[in-house]
């Protein structure tokens, strides 16, 4: 294993649904068509320091068997009311300094112009700190609003995605770098010598350019992708700045970062340029009696049958007919394959093996907290839990996530500090770009070519 940067990365990933812990006393989902959360949230995470916040997105209101839409929308399950994240985090580049802006792109159902100009604007404007999450969606529901009667296959989806990502790159570069001079002697605003048509014919896009916007800051908005499938390793190794993985243990973590890793050698990449970040499931109280109690409080407030609907949908296994309190690792193990959310599904395997969970204590498990990892305690507790990882080459950093609104501001908090005692976090931004946070070097113009 390569040496890599000695400080490790911290993103926190942004409650933007009404449903989920909402019952839980503290939690503010009220308030997620409300900007002035987002931006409260926003500045006290950027106020601890983290290196980005990021979006997830979904483009339907979930369906999958056996929930359906009234369900979905009665509970307020992710997707059924979701803001369009590209409103949200052009309105943070507004109120916020240094922090990175990170929202999720779908490749299936986006046009890359599109993608690429309204990417390109976002890094202008801030300054230099967007980020892609690039997702290729896997839910019949989605591809139904898009004219399709179901979801492509994970190969197909992902084929369309490396010409996206082709195209898309293509585009930022038919800029030079200067290429706006605003020359008064020679009477020159843009210098067409530096801007050049792409014309790209491929399987799925025919793109001329070029785009009508300058190359961004960065070079490129750094690159963020979450899929754990064998397909979205090769593709994550290729392409991905950033990584977002469920691993629920230390164990697979340390198997799944060896992998991809080793997988990038062939596309010319080093290892220190693909930051690999699971996610982790963070309760932080001032003593361990509050972190735990919140801990129960928010298990109590799980709905079990909404949560058995929940783990069934994502395993695409009908599982509310199964006693609840049988193990869940068996039943786990006979639906691995599945269409969707292949990563969470292996990374809940893993959990209910490693842990010997049963059915239900798995369904409210991912009802709080996805198939995140789970972290406990207080903020000695839980630094002491993140520089393991860290220190086991189990990760580069994390993605934070909290059940309710407020604890993300706990976090930044309580937890901070800790981390920075240790010297695991910079003591203040040392740049003014999200690839400075992540010791990314700004690439020059068809570096990705190399891949």
């Amino acid at each position: 294993m390569t040496k890599r940067a000695d400080r490790l990365q911290l993103g926190a990933m942004l409650v933007t649904f009404p449903g989920g812990s909402w019952r839980y006393p503290a939690a503010e989902n009220h308030r997620f068509l409300d900007l002035s959360y987002y931006i409260e949230v926003a500045q006290a995470l950027e106020r601890g320091g983290f290196d980005f916040i990021f979006f997830a997105d979904k483009l339907a209101v979930p369906d999958r068997p056996p929930d359906n839409t009234e369900n979905s929308l009665r509970k307020g399950t992710w997707g059924s009311a979701a803001p369009d994240p590209a409103m949200i985090v052009a309105a943070l580049a507004a109120s916020t300094q240094r922090i990175g802006l990170a929202y999720t792109i779908s490749t299936s159902y986006q046009h890359p112009y599109n993608v690429a100009r309204s990417l390109g604007t976002l890094d202008h404007l801030s300054g230099g700190r967007a980020a892609w999450n690039v997702v290729t969606s896997h839910e019949d529901a989605e591809a139904q609003n898009f004219g399709l009667d179901e979801q492509l296959e994970r190969s197909d989806r992902y084929d369309r995605a490396e010409e996206f990502l082709e195209t898309v790159f293509g585009l930022w570069d038919t800029w030079e770098d200067g290429a706006v001079v605003h020359d008064v002697q020679r009477n020159v605003v843009i210098d067409p010598e530096k801007v050049h048509a792409l014309n790209h014919q491929g399987e799925h896009f025919q793109v001329r350019g070029p785009l009508n916007l300058p190359r961004p800051p960065q070079g490129y908005p750094v690159i963020a992708q979450a899929g754990s499938s064998e397909k979205g390793r090769e593709f994550a190794a290729r392409w991905a700045e950033v990584i977002f993985t469920p691993q629920p243990n230390i164990e697979s973590a340390q198997a799944f970062y060896r992998d991809v890793k080793s997988r990038m050698a062939k596309y010319n990449r080093k290892e220190d340029e693909l930051k690999i970040l699971p996610g982790v499931f963070v309760i932080v109280g001032e003593t361990e009696t509050i972190a735990l109690e919140k801990e129960s409080l928010l298990q109590e407030g799980v709905d079990l049958k909404q949560a058995m609907a929940q783990l069934s949908a994502l395993v695409e296994t009908d599982l509310r007919n199964y006693p609840a309190d049988e193990p869940a690792a068996p039943i786990l193990a006979k639906n691995l394959s599945v269409k969707g959310m292949q990563g969470h599904v292996q990374a809940l395997h893993s959990a209910a093996v490693k842990d010997k969970l049963t059915l239900a204590q798995l369904a409210r498990r991912i009802a709080t907290g996805l198939s995140f990892a789970k972290f406990v305690g207080t903020a000695e507790r839980i630094a002491d839990q993140i520089e393991e990882w860290f220190e086991a080459y189990a990760c580069d950093g994390f993605i934070i996530r909290t059940a309710y609104s407020p604890g993300m501001s706990e976090f930044a908090r309580l937890v901070m500090p800790e981390l920075r005692r240790r010297n695991l976090v910079r003591s203040n931004y040392e740049g003014k770009t999200l690839r400075d946070h992540l010791y990314l070097a700004r690439p020059a113009r068809h570096a990705w070519r190399q891949r």
